[in-house]
């Protein structure tokens, strides 16, 4: 119990912070909805109501489009806070350079696997994408679109 009293309060609200992480899908979303004010036509324009720059209005908002709705669904309709604290946008970015929507899905699929499995081989797994891997248990669409 004493190694407690070693923790710093900037520690602490290092911790704290990672606790109440934002889903990423959802705060894209959210910001994506203030381009439906017709007077917003622009990041910069966006970027002045939301209260962050323009670059990061167009990070956030570029990786929710790019992304494939399975994956937007899945991410924003899941309450598995050690599911949400692996998605970060570093780790969902690199699937918005995939242009194919089945090889999306699969390298998201290696990676839902190693959420649940709470490894912390993601980075391994992002090194490894573009080998030939097979599906794996990736969350259905309703719609059957991909």
């Amino acid at each position: 119990m004493a190694h407690f009293a070693r923790i710093t309060a900037r520690q602490w609200a290092q911790y704290e912070h990672g606790l109440k992480r934002d889903n990423p899908i959802l705060k894209g979303l959210r910001w994506l909805r203030v381009f439906e004010d017709e007077s917003v036509r622009t990041y910069a324009q966006a970027a002045e109501i939301i209260g962050v720059s323009r670059e990061r209005v167009y990070q956030l908002t570029s990786l929710v489009t790019k992304l494939p709705p399975r994956i937007k669904d899945f991410l924003a309709g899941t309450e598995d806070s050690a599911v949400l604290r692996f998605f970060t946008e570093r780790r969902l970015r690199p699937l918005t350079m995939v242009s194919d929507g089945e090889a999306q899905m699969t390298q998201f699929a290696e990676l839902l696997a190693a959420a649940k499995e709470g490894s912390s081989d993601a980075d391994e797994i992002l090194g490894q994408w573009g080998s030939d891997s097979g599906q794996t248990g990736v969350p259905a669409s309703s719609e059957g679109n991909h």
